[in-house]
């Protein structure tokens, strides 16, 4: 989500199929992405580069 003076401006869903609503992302100090969502049972993911 991009806010600006006037509110939000940009808000894209991401990954929504195979993790659902992201709530926090996070840089690891190992360099990859971390996410966690709102699921019941508190999802927490590593998004690493592919090969």
């Amino acid at each position: 989500m991009v806010t600006g003076p006037e509110g939000v401006l940009h808000e894209e869903s991401l990954l929504t199929e195979k993790v659902g609503r992201i709530r926090d992302v996070r840089e690891g100090p190992d360099g990859f992405l971390y996410l966690l969502t709102d699921r019941g049972d508190g999802g927490l993911y590593r998004i690493e580069p592919a090969d």
